[in-house]
This record gives C-alpha cells, structure tokens and sequence, in this order.
C-alpha cells in the first residue's frame, strides 16, 4: 500500500510538472540536467536537454555565474530566489527563478531542483515605461515653456527648468510646499481663482496676467492650466517682449500715421487678394490727379492711368508682390487732364501671422522732373562712363619675351624639371609657334611649328586639357616635331593649355630626364603657372592693341566733350561760340603761366565742361531775357554742384572737374557754391573766371550791349584781389597786350 501510494503521489507530482507554465528542472551537483519538463524545452527549444549542463545551454558568462549559484545551493543548503537575465538561442529573457536543494537519505544534497516562471514580456513592459517616463521628463526639461505640476492639496510635484527661470528661483524650494505659500502675493488673486476653478471643475483654463516680482520686476505670462490625474499643470510662457513689442507698435503707428499725412510722397496700402484699396495718404490726391474718393474704390483705376506700353511690366510686378516679393519700378501715368507724368513706386508685402501676403504697402512720388532732366543727358553719361571703364581695364605694357623667359627659370626651379618652353597661339594660322625655351640640347628646337590638333602640344590646345605622358620612349609618332627620347633624353612629358578669359593663347610645355611621379599640390602649382603664363599673354597682347586705340579713345573722349560743349552752346542761344573762346584763350593764359602740357590737356576738358551743371537749370530760368530775381538766382547757382555731381562718377573727368565746380568762386570769398577764398581755389578755376567774365562782358546780351575792351579792362582790374586772383589778372593784361 505504501508503494502504491508513493506511486500515485510520484505520478501527481510528475503530471504537476508536466502541464506546468514554469520551467522545472533537476539538476545533479555539477549542473547537469537530470529532468526538464516540457516548459523547460519550450523555453530553450531544445527535445534533448536530457544531459546537457549549463555551459552547453548558456555562453561562459551567464554559465559561470549560474554554477556560482549552484556551488552556494549544496554549500549552504539554502533556497537562491532571484530575478534572472538570460540569454537563450541569442535572445534575451527574464526569469522568476528559485533553485532549492534535493537531500538524499543521509541528509546530503544529491541534486537541486530549478523552478523558473519567463516574466520577459512583464519586464519588457518595465524597461519601456522606464525609457518612456525617462524621454518625458527630457522633453519637459527642455521645452521653451514652464510646467509646474500641482496636486489637490496645492503642494509642487514637479517643475522643469523652464519653470526655473520664470520663478527666478532655484526648484529645490519649491518641490512639496505649497503654492500659496510661495506666492502669497497672488493667493487672493485671479490667477488663483483660475488655477481652482480647474482643480474643482475639471476643465482646461487660460489667461494672461501680469506678474510683479518681489524685487519689483514685472513679466507678463500666457498661462494655460489643465486637469491631470494627480491635480492640475501649469504651463506659463513669457510673453513679456511680445508686450512691450505690441506697445512699441501702437506708439509706432500713431507717429506713422502723422508722418504718412504729412510726407510729399502718396503712401498707400492694398490688400491684393480683394484688389481694394486700405488706405491712401493725401499727397496722392495730387500725384494721381484724381480726388482720394475715386482712388480708394479700385486698385484697377491705378492699372487703368498707367500708359499701355508700361502696364504689363507692373503687371509683372504686382503679381510678384502677392507672393512676397518687393518691387522698386517706374512708370507713366496719364491724369485725367491728359497730361503725362513719371511716377516711382517702391512697394513691400506685409506678411500676416500664416505667414502669407496679407497687405501691399508702398510709396509713390512724382519724379517727372527728375525724369526728363536724366533723359536729355542718359545717352552722353552712359556713353562716358563706358569708355572709362575701358580705360580703367587697360594694363601696363610688358615685353612678352623677357616676361616669359623669367616665368619659364622661376616655373623650372621650382617643379624641378629639366627643361620647359611656351608656344604661342597664332590665330590667323590656328598655328602653334615656339617663342622661348630653356633647357634644350637642341639649337633646333625653336624652329618647330604646330598645328591645332597636330603632336601633343598641338592636341592639350584642340581639347583644352591637360597632357601627360610618363614615358615618351614608349610613345610612337605622336609627337612629330623631334624624337624626343633619342635626341634630348627627355622621358616625362606635360603639355598644359593657356587660357584666358575662356580663350587659347598657347601651351605650356614641361620636359624631364627622368620619370617623374607629381603629387597634387604639384600638379596644382603647374596648373596655376600655367594661369599666369596666359595672363601675361593675353597683357601683353592687349598692351599692343591698346596702343594703336589709346589715341583713337583720347579723340573720342575729347570728342564727345566738344559734342556736349556745343549742345550747351546751342541750347543757350545768348553765348553761342562762347564756350570755344573761353577755352582758347584759357589755355593760352596757362601755357603763359608755366602749367605743365599734362595739366593743359585737363583745363581744355574743364573749359568745355564749364556750364554742363546748366543741363539741370530749367529752361524758362537760363533762357529768360530778362534779369532774373532772387529765386532764379537761387536755382541758377545750384550749376557749378550739378556739374560736379554729373562728372564726379566719370573717372576720366575727375581731374577736370576745378573749374566746372570752382569757376563761380571769388578772390574774397564771397563767390559761390563753396565760397572758397584765395588759394584755396584751384588756379586752373582762378584762370577761367577772369576769361570768362572778360569774353562775357565783351559779348552782346537782350539787356545790354557788349563792353568795350578798355571798359572790360578797368573792371577786371578793378576786381583784382576781389573777384580775381591778382597774378592771374597781370598775367592775363600781358598776354593781351593791355597793362
């Protein structure tokens, strides 16, 4: 009966372990498995764990640490209860595991009995909330925004940096205290109301309020309060800057809206999307010619005045600024009494809070004056300021042979090669033409010629590129002007084209006795030579081409001066001739004061010049036959500066530029438009004014008749050392004859 009852105890004991979820196992004293039910073969995928010991189921790390705790089990007969990583078939589990000894009759352990439950998906979801709460409390460490948690006894939970900042006070002190303690300024006020109102209704809330810090500085804070399991957030964002932003705002639109109605230019503001009108400042009432009533109806009566040939071009530039895009134009309206005017209209978007065009602002002003003052001289200015930014492009001139025999001696010693010369590109021929060397064996060598295409040298021309040839010996027939191998020794080869400004010039070629294997920075510095090989030859070509225009250039630059001297002559019907006259006779009164020929050229330049300022006097002003009033004279003596501001930009005039400027200034001081005294005008100014105002005195005008030269005579003198220079005045009586 006992064997019986040992029997079925065996078998119940046996289908426990069989059906169990846990993995049981029975383990001898070294780690050899003696039983292992089918949980443990789920586990470890294995149908023979029979036999097997732990350094056959786990790498030596986890097998050794595993025996450890088998070795403590028989040792101190004890039950191991722990928590274990495992790393099984290359994958990471979990296990509850307790390991308990099996003792034999004599009270010895003969085995030890392992009983382990797989909480690998329990502690997975462990490790993931851990990484989750971890990346949570990294994103509100680093937001922009304050967050402060606040439980239902109003006690701090948590505060992030943020917070911090916006407190002005380290965490530590607030974390488990209470809110009102800390804040017992606004304990009573609404941003407690609306924390509590949350606290007790459960419902989001938001406000802005001003806060005042105890040591007296005041922020303004966007708080929004929301409900949460463990009482309510609080997110505050400092909105102080956009405060005093909306401030500054306000006070600047009430200063532009006073400078808007004042200004002489029409300002105006359109919403594009609706084509109408926002806002229109009073000084486009007279620009438009048509009252501010009609204008603000429609943008398309702004289309409509334009002229057609100019519409689609601010068609154009409307459309640009709908997509957020300035625009700076002018243009030709017709107003409604028929008459024509230019009109300039700079115009920039204003971007609403989508970041999208919401409204076109802009300014627009009369510039019809301006206009047709800038028209009458546009094509003579261009065409000055063009030739001298020709003459400002012209270089030295340079002897292309000797320049290329010290390039060729620096470009050997420092590549270190043995010999190297330059073909030149004939371009009538298309023929390459040897014109120096160094380091030839050969008194031949400098009679070869190429052709484009024809040898090596001849080829890196054709294609543009590069040639290099490690072993001429090696090569065939390519290269057909010498052998060079048999007759020179050379054995490397470089042949690099000379380009400049996108143009052959020749090829640089580089010859070598030996193999030679450059590394980069080599073959960058024969690049770079080769660089300034081409632009030696292309000055020195264009030094030979610009000798033969130089002259050419001289008469067109003088040439034109002369064109606008007598188009100054023919619009001022009154002094027709004057201008030739004047300059005549003050270069002959320089040549007689000893100013060098160099300066003489100068001061014909300035006298020719000497009323081009005149082109900005209105035609009823500088034609008027009569004497003209203070006004007038105002504007007439404004010519001296328009000359100097017309011909300042022009390089080639600016040394004739003293008597243009300075011819109106007196001895004394009193002249005009700088009331220079003195010396301190120039002398080339101080010779003009007495010619001047001598041909100008001697020449008949509609109010009188011209002078005699005895009456012209006592008034210069007259003038000496007040309006005149009194050398100058000498000067002058001598070379006419009269003392």
């Amino acid at each position: 009966m006992a064997e019986e009852a040992l029997k079925v105890s065996e078998e119940n004991y046996r289908n426990l372990a069989e059906t169990s979820d846990s993995a049981i196992a029975v383990l001898n004293r070294d780690g050899r498995i003696l039983y292992a039910n089918p949980a443990c073969i789920r586990i470890w995928r294995d149908p023979r764990l029979i036999g097997k010991t732990i350094h056959d189921l786990y790498p030596k790390e986890f097998a050794d640490k595993y025996l450890s705790v088998v070795h403590r089990v028989i040792e101190e007969q004890i039950t191991d209860l722990n928590e274990l990583e495992n790393q099984i078939n290359g994958q990471t589990m979990w296990f509850r595991a307790s390991m308990s000894p099996l003792k034999s009759s004599d009270g010895t352990v003969s085995a030890l009995l392992l009983n382990a439950l797989d909480i690998t998906e329990r502690k997975q979801a462990e490790l993931a909330l851990q990484h989750s709460e971890e990346r949570f409390r990294t994103a509100l460490d680093n937001m922009l925004e304050g967050i402060q948690f606040l439980s239902f006894d109003w006690r701090y939970l948590y505060l992030n940096a943020a917070a911090e900042r916006h407190n002005r006070r380290p965490n530590q002190e607030f974390m488990g205290n209470v809110y009102m303690e800390m804040w017992p300024s606004i304990a009573e006020t609404h941003v407690f109301a609306v924390i509590k109102r949350c606290m007790e209704e459960r419902t989001p809330q938001q406000l802005q309020t001003e806060f005042t810090y105890p040591v007296g500085h005041i922020r303004w804070f966007d708080l929004s309060i929301l409900p949460i399991p463990e009482g309510v957030l609080i997110q505050s964002i400092d909105i102080t800057e956009r405060k005093h932003a909306e401030e500054k705002l306000r006070t600047s639109e009430e200063r532009f809206s006073q400078l808007a109605e004042n200004i002489e230019e029409g300002f105006w503001i359109t919403d594009p999307k609706n084509a109408k009108e926002i806002y229109l400042s009073p000084a486009n009432e007279r620009i438009w010619g048509s009252p501010i009533e009609k204008l603000m109806q429609s943008t398309h009566r702004f289309i409509d005045s334009i002229l057609p040939e100019d519409q689609p071009r601010v068609v154009v530039e409307i459309e640009k600024q709908k997509h957020g895009m300035q625009t700076d134009m002018e243009y030709r309206i017709q107003q409604p009494d028929g008459s024509v005017r230019w009109v300039w209209d700079r115009a920039f978007p204003i971007l609403g809070e989508d970041g999208q065009v919401s409204l076109v602002a802009g300014l627009v002003s009369d510039i019809t004056e301006r206009k047709q003052t800038t028209e009458r001289i546009q094509t003579q200015v261009e065409r000055i300021k063009a030739l001298s930014a020709i003459d400002n492009a012209i270089s030295t001139s340079m002897d292309m042979r000797l320049t290329m025999d010290i390039f060729l001696r620096e470009a050997m010693s420092q590549l270190k090669v043995d010999a190297a010369d330059v073909l030149l590109l004939n371009n009538t021929l298309l023929t390459l033409e040897y014109i120096t060397g160094s380091g030839f064996n050969s008194q031949n060598w400098g009679k070869s010629e190429l052709k484009l295409g024809e040898g090596l040298a001849g080829r890196a021309a054709l294609k543009r590129q590069r040639i290099r040839i490690p072993n001429l010996a090696r090569l065939e027939d390519d290269f057909i002007r010498f052998n060079l191998h048999d007759s020179e020794g050379f054995i490397t080869y470089f042949g690099v084209p000379l380009i400049a400004k996108g143009q052959i010039k020749g090829v640089l070629e580089i010859f070598h006795r030996s193999e030679l294997d450059p590394d980069l920075e080599w073959l960058d510095y024969l690049n770079n030579l080769a660089g300034q090989a081409a632009i030696a030859i292309d000055n020195a070509q264009l030094f030979e081409g610009l000798q033969r225009s130089n002259f050419e250039l001289i008469m067109a630059y003088d040439a034109t001066i002369a064109g606008w001297s007598h188009a100054m002559d023919l619009r001022d019907k009154e002094t027709e001739g004057h201008t030739q006259r004047v300059t005549e006779t003050t270069v002959q009164l320089a040549e007689r004061m000893g100013i060098s020929k160099q300066e003489q050229v100068q001061i014909r330049r300035g006298a020719l010049l000497h009323d081009i300022g005149k082109l900005g006097v209105p035609d009823h002003i500088l034609l008027k036959p009569s004497k003209l009033t203070d006004e007038e004279w105002l504007i007439m003596r404004q010519h001296p500066t328009h000359a100097y501001k017309m011909l300042l930009p022009i390089h080639y005039l600016r040394p004739a530029l003293d008597i243009p400027y300075c011819h109106h200034e007196k001895w004394d001081g009193s002249g005009y438009p700088r009331k220079l005294k003195g010396e301190e005008i120039p002398l080339a100014a101080r010779i003009f004014a007495v010619v001047d105002v001598w041909d100008a005195l001697r020449s008949d005008r509609p109010y009188r008749a011209g002078w005699s030269a005895q009456e012209t005579r006592n008034y210069i003198l007259a003038e000496s050392g007040k309006h005149f220079d009194p050398q100058v005045v000498a000067a002058f009586m001598k070379m006419i004859g009269m003392k």
